[in-house]
């Protein structure tokens, strides 16, 4: 709210005055998530003349996109939801076929590509936008099936070339 509050002029008013009003409107914008409620100041900030009321800043706050943070719990929602109606208490149920999978992974977008292949290198760190990780003896193993400190997977021909 104070960032809303900077966005606009000086209405002549008391500092008690304005300490009140941003308290009301803290307390009646205080169901919408802080994300979602900033999101929604500054789209009212940059379309309104005057400061909004609680009612215009809901109705921005509401008409944003949900953030990531929210669509991924959308997301885990829904397969929990489907996972419930196949029968999660069963253990004959059906399990997920290696295409469905695939097609889940592809849903909840690219950081769980590398979980889906596990011949490539996993990101460092949290940042799935980060490189891959150098890879490891382990990595060449899998991935060319030579070790490559074996003396005798290498070809002295090549490396006089």
């Amino acid at each position: 709210m104070a960032k809303l509050v900077v966005a606009y002029p000086a209405a002549r008013v008391s500092v008690e005055e304005a300490s009140a009003r941003l308290d009301v409107y803290a307390e009646q914008l205080s169901d919408i998530p802080a994300d979602v409620l900033m999101a929604g100041a500054m789209a009212a900030a940059r379309t309104m003349k005057f400061f909004p009321s609680i009612s215009e800043i809901r109705a921005a706050a509401m008409s944003q996109p949900a953030p990531p943070r929210i669509q991924r719990q959308w997301r885990l929602s829904q397969l929990i939801e489907a996972r419930a109606r196949r029968g999660a208490g069963n253990s004959a149920a059906e399990r997920c076929r290696p295409d469905e999978a695939a097609e889940i992974v592809a849903a909840l977008g690219g950081r769980f590509a590398a979980a889906a292949d596990p011949s490539r290198p996993k990101p460092q760190g949290g940042n799935p936008n980060r490189g891959a990780r150098m890879p490891s003896r382990e990595d060449y193993v899998r991935m060319f099936g030579i070790d490559p400190g074996d003396n005798a997977a290498i070809d002295p021909k090549q490396m006089a070339a």
